[in-house]
């Protein structure tokens, strides 16, 4: 993907999602030319502003650089059944997992990288939150 063309992509992206493109350059803490800066210096982002700015939109990188036609990352995992998984995922104390800690897992497994990341933010919120009141 040139770079006319992911400037493009944002653009579209932003229009979709109504967002102005300002907006989104200051979420991402951009100075306000970087698409200009994209489209007509020719300037390459770095990885580190792309990521930025898909996770803001909510697309995968691979979306915004027009590597796939898929917005959302897709991650393949192999079929495990809840038995397989209580089979080797044991507790510590050796116990198997109990179902409702095999769906918590399988559900896990079929979310992309960034709502993992906010399901473990939250569980670590979560146990804080108990701590605090023992």
């Amino acid at each position: 993907m040139d770079n006319i063309q992911l400037a493009t992509k944002i653009k579209r992206l932003c229009k979709h999602k109504n967002i102005t493109v300002k907006s989104l350059l200051n979420a991402c803490n951009l100075n306000n030319i970087f698409i200009y800066d994209i489209e007509k210096r020719g300037k390459i982002p770095s990885v580190e502003k792309i990521e930025l700015i898909a996770d803001y939109l909510d697309v995968s990188v691979d979306y915004l650089l027009g590597r796939t036609d898929e917005p959302q990352s897709t991650y393949v995992t192999s079929t495990i059944s809840k038995q397989d998984l209580r089979d080797f995922a044991r507790k510590p104390q050796g116990k198997y997992l109990s179902e409702e800690e095999a769906e918590i897992i399988g559900v896990y497994r079929l979310l992309d990288v960034r709502n993992r990341t906010r399901l473990l933010s939250f569980v670590l919120e979560l146990e804080d939150d108990l701590q605090k009141m023992q």
